[in-house]
């Protein structure tokens, strides 16, 4: 899905959400390519999507019970490794 701005802009950027148990996956796929080389520029809104999509759960008191990090420097690395370990209150 695309997420859209206040403004109901549609963002350029890829979010999956996956039903688990018991709720839900958010999967902001990242930036890629870049703006004056000869790949282009993929998901070019990532920036903005991520902080509207943390904005809007923080809004409706969600909270995060895990971030795992999934990137080319990451992938080799276990899932447990690639866990955030987050401060709780």
């Amino acid at each position: 899905m695309r997420p859209f701005d206040a403004s109901g802009r549609e963002l350029a950027s890829n979010v999956a959400i996956e039903v688990t148990t018991p709720g839900f996956d958010a999967v902001p796929e990242s930036r890629g390519g870049s703006i004056e080389g000869a790949r282009p520029s993929g998901n070019s809104d990532y920036s903005h999507a991520l902080t509207l999509l943390l904005e809007r759960l923080a809004r409706r008191n969600i909270v995060l019970t895990k971030v795992r990090l999934a990137s080319a420097q990451t992938v080799k690395m276990s899932p447990e490794e690639r866990i955030l370990r987050m401060r709780t209150q």
